[in-house]
């Protein structure tokens, strides 16, 4: 039995067979036009290749009746490309022992640097008083911090690898820097700049998915996920709520909130502050940006490739 590599999966050739252990990242039921039930989800070995399992295979029925999400499992099937979308059709499935999960994830990110990074970025931008809120609820929370460094950002689209959450905050926290500098009227009251306005944004940035530790495990929604990442952030802000207003104020306290509730602005709740609608912005540049270069990193880029963002075929 052998492990099937990053490699293999990213040269697979239609027609042919493959076997060995392999992630099953995550998966759910269909059905075809017929009304038949079928898997569909998610393998994984440094990348992910969609998957298949018909209802004849002797895979369809561990899937329904066990649990094997985020399980290495020794694999047999064929390799089918529909439409241009090259997957795997499993007929045989069987968990294996001896394996953890986390090492068949992408590694992309140095998880330390970017940790130490992140908390460099928070103490250059962030006051005194900023930096203590921030060092409470994340830096000095060790099993927060733990699951916060190795979560994906997402399942399937921007920074879907370990160390995801960690490099998408960080890059989010630099876009609003780009902001901050670019545009200095946005943080300036009274024709100054406001401190406690830019703490709000960089904070704001920092524990913007910080939900998502809740939500997701190594990129599997989990059932509280039924409330979303937005929710579930909340819950770690709210016992710090007196210390916060006591730092800032009541408006402040609830204009962090609005961040964390609305960050999707027009994808989820409609942004109602300035401050959420900056965050925002930020936000969806790193994530359509990474999605990009994720996209035109998994196809040939000779002249002449294309690939799929959003509704639009874009020429590479």
């Amino acid at each position: 039995m052998t492990v099937i590599t990053k490699e293999q999966l990213q040269n697979l050739t239609p027609n042919t067979t493959i076997s060995g252990i392999i992630l099953v990242k995550n998966y759910s039921i269909a059905l075809t036009k017929n009304g038949k039930e079928y898997v569909m989800g998610e393998l994984m070995s440094g990348v992910s290749i969609p998957f298949k399992a018909w209802n004849n295979s002797g895979a369809f029925a561990k899937f329904k009746n066990e649990a094997y999400e985020n399980v290495p499992s020794l694999i047999t099937g064929s390799v089918d490309n529909y439409g241009g979308t090259t997957s795997i059709i499993v007929d045989t499935v069987q968990a294996i022992d001896g394996y953890t999960a986390d090492q068949f994830f992408p590694i992309k990110y140095n998880i330390d640097a970017y940790w130490d990074a992140l908390k460099a970025q928070i103490e250059k931008r962030v006051s005194a008083k900023g930096v203590e809120i921030c060092n409470n609820v994340l830096f000095n929370n060790t099993e927060l911090a733990e699951r916060f460094k190795y979560e994906f950002a997402a399942m399937s689209h921007h920074d879907n690898c370990k160390g995801g959450l960690l490099a998408h905050t960080f890059k989010v926290i630099n876009n609003m820097a780009n902001i901050v500098n670019t545009y200095p009227d946005l943080v300036k009251r009274d024709g100054v700049a406001n401190q406690d306005f830019i703490d709000l944004l960089y904070i704001g940035c920092l524990l913007h998915d910080i939900g998502k530790t809740v939500e997701m495990q190594f990129g599997v929604y989990q059932p509280e996920a039924i409330v979303t990442h937005r929710f579930l952030g909340i819950e770690f802000i709210i016992p710090y709520k007196e210390v916060i207003i006591s730092s800032y104020s009541d408006t402040w306290y609830y204009n962090l909130i609005s961040i964390l509730l609305q960050h999707h602005g027009e994808f989820e709740d409609p942004c109602r502050t300035v401050a959420a609608y900056l965050v925002h912005k930020a936000d969806v540049f790193d994530s359509d940006m990474t999605l990009l270069a994720q996209t035109m990193e998994s196809v040939n880029n000779a002249d002449g490739s294309r690939i799929k963002i959003g509704g639009s075929y874009l020429t590479i």
